[in-house]
C-alpha cells in the first residue's frame, strides 16, 4: 500500500459530497455517470454508510425477520499485522454489529495462485483483532466471568466479491466455506464444528446465469457492484437504499481526491490480460508502451509500471 496516498483518505472524505467541477474530473471519468464499484476507492465510498452495509449484509446473508441485522459499526480498516516489516494490513470494509459478529467485505478484481491463502490470512487477522477486542472486554468483566471466557471468539463472516473465475467453483456463482470434520465429508447435513469463521465467495460474472433464482434484494446489490460504471441512470425498480447507494457513486458528487485515486485504479484489464498471456506476440509491444504511458500519466509509480508491463525500468524512466 502507498501509505502517503492512503493517508489522504479518511472516513470523512469518503462520506463527503460535493459539486465537482468538470475541470477536477479526470478525463477517463468524464463520460461516466457513476463510479465503477469494483474498484477499491469506489467500493470503500459505497460502503461508507452503515445503513448500506446493513442492507447488503441482510441481502447476501439472506436474513429475514428478527434475524436481520439492524445496525453495524464501521471499523477502522487498518489493522497492525505483526511481522518483521511491521506492515499495516488493510481490508476493504470491516464492521461489527451488536450480536458479537464481525464482517470483512472484500472486492477482488483479479485472481492469483495464492488467492485462497490470502482469504484465509485476511479472515485470521480479522478474527485475531476481534478476539483482542473481546479480551479487552473480558479484562473489564473478569470478576464475573470464568477463565474460559478468554477463549470465546466472536463470529467472523468474510464476504469476497470476485470479478473473475474461481478455482473449483464450477458453474456456481456462490460458494461457502466453514470448518468441518473430515469424517463428515459426503454428509450433506453436516454442520460446521465451529462458527468462528465463515467465508462466502461471490463470482460476479456468473450472477446473470442464476438471476432467476436470486432474491431481488440480493440481486440488486450484485448488479449494482458489477455494472455501476455502465449505468446512465438509477434503475426504476431500485429501493430507497439502492438509490442511495448509486448516489454515493455519482461521479459529479465525488471529491477530487477520490476521483484521482479511482482513475489510477482504472488500468484496462483486457490490456493486462494480453500482457500476461504467454502466447502474446511481439506485436503487443506497442500496446505495452501505450499502457505504460497511460499508467505514468495517472501517476502510477514507475517501478509498478515496469512490473506490470515488463518494460525495463530504465526505459520507463525515459518515457516519463
Amino acid at each position: 500500500m502507498d501509505k502517503n496516498l492512503e493517508s489522504a483518505y479518511t472516513p470523512d472524505l469518503y462520506n463527503t459530497f460535493v459539486d465537482t467541477p468538470e475541470s477536477d474530473i479526470p478525463e477517463s471519468l468524464r463520460d461516466s455517470v457513476f463510479l465503477d464499484a469494483k474498484k477499491d476507492p469506489a467500493f470503500k465510498r459505497l460502503f461508507g454508510d452503515a445503513r448500506l452495509v446493513c442492507d447488503f449484509l441482510n441481502a447476501v446473508l439472506r436474513l429475514e425477520g428478527d434475524s436481520r441485522i439492524q445496525n453495524v459499526e464501521i471499523l477502522d480498516k487498518d489493522i497492525a499485522l505483526i511481522q518483521a516489516s511491521d506492515e499495516i494490513f488493510s481490508v476493504d470494509v470491516r464492521a461489527r454489529n451488536g450480536m458479537d459478529q464481525y464482517f470483512d467485505i472484500e472486492i477482488q478484481g483479479r485472481g492469483h495462485g495464492s488467492f485462497y491463502d490470502r482469504a484465509v490470512l485476511y479472515a485470521g487477522i480479522v478474527a485475531a483483532e476481534a478476539h483482542g477486542e473481546a479480551l479487552h472486554a473480558y479484562e473489564k468483566a473478569k470478576k464475573k466471568l470464568g477463565k474460559k471466557a478468554r477463549y470465546k471468539m466472536p463470529h467472523v463472516i468474510c464476504i469476497w466479491l470476485c470479478n473473475f473465475p474461481l478455482v473449483d467453483n464450477g458453474e456456481y456463482y456462490r460458494e461457502e466455506w466453514g470448518i468441518y470434520k473430515k469424517s463428515d465429508l459426503g454428509n450433506v447435513n453436516a454442520l460446521p464444528v465451529s462458527n468462528v469463521i465463515k467465508y462466502i465467495f461471490i463470482r460476479l460474472p456468473r450472477v446473470e446465469k442464476f438471476k432467476d433464482s436470486i432474491s431481488p434484494e440480493e440481486l440488486a446489490w450484485y448488479e449494482l457492484i458489477a455494472n455501476s460504471e455502465r449505468c446512465r441512470e438509477i434503475p426504476e425498480t431500485a429501493t430507497e437504499l439502492i438509490r442511495d447507494a448509486y448516489e454515493r457513486l455519482r461521479v459529479r458528487r465525488t471529491p477530487k481526491q477520490i476521483l484521482e485515486r479511482q482513475a489510477r485504479d482504472m488500468i484496462p484489464s483486457a490490456m493486462i490480460d494480453d500482457l500476461i498471456d504467454e502466447t502474446v506476440t511481439e506485436a503487443v509491444s506497442e500496446e505495452k508502451r501505450k499502457l505504460a504511458k497511460e499508467m505514468l500519466d495517472n501517476d502510477i509509480p514507475q517501478e509498478k509500471v515496469a512490473v506490470i508491463t515488463g518494460i525495463p525500468l530504465d526505459e520507463i524512466r525515459k518515457m516519463r
